[in-house]
């Protein structure tokens, strides 16, 4: 059976315009903190892990170009055949769809793929190609060498030209707090690498950003005391209110302290 990719896209319910774009940034950064968790190790992500979103204006003002760049373990060879599978299960256990992908490709022409990562014999190689869907070989201009310069193992993925021009702009204001909303939960376990979003010449923490505008939690205990077969049910939920104005809930389960 073949695959059509581009009939696949236009089959799919996928958001356009102002939120495709804040989508495709999630999706890449997404993957750029899964890179950096497997080279890390999730204990060393806070501290070593390294991201940087580029938002490139061109001479009318409008998004050029979206750059994402990461220390992460780059493109190894089970990640580049997961990043070339539609509905790749890889990253399931993450929560990862294997979609993402195809937000880009709906909303951007031109997709960049440059990475430095560990070869089979350990040596350090550099990958780049255009990642082109629509063809049988959908790594277009592919070149895969040997390494010698002075870059760790990591990856850049440029999404630029917009097949669409958006109808209303995007400031910095925005990206970072759907960053922060989006990004919330691994900023609470203390696994989300340092993030920073450049944005006309501006430079900005994302975990700066974050930590500035939480406020202290209210906790509320919710009990139920509904006979089940297990047992008494416990509930405990606590409300992280942000200055956002964005409510977050945490949810936990306390199971019965008697036996069957």
């Amino acid at each position: 059976m073949k695959f059509d990719v581009m009939g696949r896209i236009d089959n799919m319910d996928l958001p356009d315009g102002k939120s495709a774009v804040l989508y495709s940034v999630y999706e890449a950064v997404s993957n750029s903190v899964h890179a950096i968790h497997d080279k890390f190790g999730e204990e060393k992500v806070r501290k070593k892990g390294r991201i940087q979103v580029e938002i490139i204006h061109g001479d009318d003002h409008e998004i050029k170009a979206i750059q994402i760049t990461d220390n992460g373990e780059g493109f190894t060879e089970a990640n580049l055949d997961s990043f070339e599978t539609s509905d790749s299960r890889l990253k399931y256990a993450r929560g990862g769809k294997g979609v993402g992908r195809l937000i880009w490709i709906k909303t951007f022409h031109d997709i960049r793929v440059e990475s430095q990562y560990c070869g089979d014999q350990g040596n350090l190689r550099s990958l780049s190609f255009d990642f082109r869907p629509e063809l049988d070989d959908s790594k277009a201009n592919l070149t895969d060498n040997q390494y010698d310069g002075s870059k760790d193992t990591g990856a850049t993925i440029t999404l630029s030209r917009l097949r669409t021009p958006l109808t209303q702009r995007i400031n910095k204001a925005t990206f970072l707090k759907d960053l922060a909303v989006h990004f919330f939960p691994q900023f609470l376990d203390n696994i989300l690498p340092e993030i920073v979003l450049k944005y006309r010449g501006e430079t900005d923490s994302l975990n700066d950003y974050i930590e500035g505008r939480i406020d202290e939690p209210t906790r509320q205990v919710v009990e139920s005391r509904q006979m089940v077969k297990l047992g008494m049910l416990g509930l405990t939920t606590y409300l992280l209110i942000p200055r956002s104005r964005q409510n977050y809930a945490i949810l936990t389960f306390s199971p019965p302290t008697d036996g069957l």
